[in-house]
């Protein structure tokens, strides 16, 4: 099989580049931000646009698609927590995973997206023809990587210069099994939960898994 893709994991440059400052351009600015997120959208769905009005034809065996990094939240221990721990998963969800899945995938912009971003004075600038352009938005085969999920719990209350933790903590539960090399929980049913997403959100779309499970230091030491 033949495959292109548009990005491989686009969140993480946002994250670590416009939300903190481990990766260049090292802003932290919740509004460039959601610009830049906009952006990545639309130049794939340009990309998209493009390979099946002009290229699809001359080469049908090549599959057009992107690479997502799919963290799946959970509310505490996810059996005992609040109307707020379960609110502020779904807004997790909603932003570092869904903001890109829904878009990428379908063109499809959600609603409760735009509400927020619109209550948080977020809104990026674009145009109809854009929107239009990103609603046409199509692949044929989807990508994940996979490592661990991200436990929430709700926010503090108190106001943090980190965007996202306005909106929920990350939760370190006790009884979790830990990768010791990056400190990530080790979980495989969320795995499972991200196949039930793909085939109940996005109409069983094909896909494969390339990263998952293990990240470990000093790789080299694991090669034969």
């Amino acid at each position: 099989m033949e495959f292109i893709a548009s990005f491989n994991e686009p969140i993480v440059p946002i994250i670590h580049g416009y939300l903190s400052d481990l990766h260049p351009p090292s802003i932290n600015d919740p509004k460039l931000a959601v610009q830049a997120v906009y952006g990545m959208i639309l130049s794939h769905a340009m990309l998209s646009n493009i390979f099946y009005s002009k290229h699809k034809s001359k080469f049908p065996n090549l599959k057009f698609g992107v690479i997502l990094n799919i963290s799946p939240s959970i509310p505490l221990d996810g059996i005992y927590y609040s109307e707020d721990d379960l609110k502020a998963a779904e807004i997790h969800d909603m932003l570092l995973n869904h903001s890109m899945m829904y878009q990428m995938i379908k063109g499809e912009i959600k609603k409760e997206l735009i509400d927020f971003l619109k209550e948080k004075d977020l809104l990026p600038i674009n145009t109809k023809q854009e929107i239009e352009i990103i609603k046409k938005t199509k692949i044929d085969l989807l990508v994940v990587n996979f490592y661990n999920p991200l436990r929430v719990s709700k926010p503090n209350g108190k106001r943090s210069y980190k965007f996202l933790h306005n909106f929920y903590n990350t939760y370190n539960w006790d009884k979790v099994r830990i990768n010791i090399f990056r400190g990530w929980e080790i979980r495989p049913e969320s795995l499972y939960d991200i196949v039930k997403i793909i085939k109940n959100d996005f109409d069983n779309i094909p896909f494969f898994v390339s990263e998952n499970v293990m990240g470990v230091e000093n790789e080299h030491l694991y090669k034969n």
